[in-house]
């Protein structure tokens, strides 16, 4: 990483070019537009269907070729793979972050002076409305003056901004992943399972609100319940005599975890 220091003023992000078109950018292109006080000065994706879209939706500029005029702010929010190459075409003398859980400032090559992270925690998909309001945003930056530009634009979308470094934001966003991803697939496993039974998926749907009004009032820890942590050996042997494959794998590990957990 190649880390300077910049001793200029610390002002006010104002004009802002997007780079992508996907879930993240979709959705703080859209809370950017919101807000008066900011401009999206241009968009740019290499998919030009879904860079027309955002284009038309917001009415705003969209380029076919990465522009090399001055902006306050360049944000990245393209997948992790393709940072690097994104940077390396970039003005030197551009502010840039982006907007990865995972890719460290150690592990990208840039000559920014400003240059930082600028991550939203949370889970996006086009089309479907967030509230950024209490959304995480996660910030790191080369030099302090360009933290607190990143941060004063958090502040104007979320009530939840705090610097991070890159290091837990890689622990943090391992975490996320156990939040969300897995549990998606585990849920998506029930619901395979359940058409294979000829069952009604729906079933679950009030289980599951319970389940996450439970785990966030409690915790996960006291919110635990079933026949692992019961250690109720009987009903897990007969659970898995109705499974097969990696879902069966699954329950196996899991199981042996929630036993482990309350039981060792």
């Amino acid at each position: 990483m190649n880390t300077k220091i910049n001793n200029s003023n610390n002002q006010v992000i104002h004009s802002i070019g997007i780079i992508g078109s996907g879930n993240v950018a979709w959705h703080l292109a859209q809370a950017i537009h919101a807000l008066p006080q900011l401009q999206i000065a241009w968009i740019y994706s290499r998919n030009q269907e879904t860079l027309s879209e955002l284009g038309t939706a917001l009415n705003c500029e969209i380029v076919t070729s990465l522009p090399q005029q001055k902006v306050d702010l360049i944000l990245i929010c393209v997948n992790d793979d393709n940072i690097q190459a994104i940077v390396n075409q970039l003005p030197k003398d551009a502010s840039i972050a982006y907007t990865s859980g995972v890719v460290t400032l150690n592990e990208l090559s840039f000559q920014q002076s400003n240059f930082g992270v600028f991550y939203p925690l949370q889970t996006f998909t086009r089309k479907k409305d967030i509230a950024l309001k209490d959304i995480p945003f996660l910030i790191e930056a080369t030099n302090e003056a360009f933290t607190i530009q990143l941060e004063q634009l958090a502040k104007q979308l979320s009530s939840n901004v705090q610097r991070i470094s890159s290091e837990q934001r890689k622990q943090l966003h391992v975490a996320a992943v156990f939040t969300n991803n897995f549990v998606n697939h585990l849920l998506y496993l029930a619901q395979q399972h359940l058409k294979q039974n000829k069952l009604d998926e729906h079933l679950l749907q009030p289980l599951l609100k319970e389940t996450i009004a439970k785990v966030t009032e409690l915790g996960p820890f006291q919110a635990q319940s079933g026949p692992a942590r019961r250690n109720d050996l009987k009903t897990i042997e007969t659970h898995k005599q109705q499974l097969e494959g990696i879902a069966k794998t699954i329950y196996s590990t899991i199981s042996e975890s929630i036993i482990k957990t309350y039981h060792s």
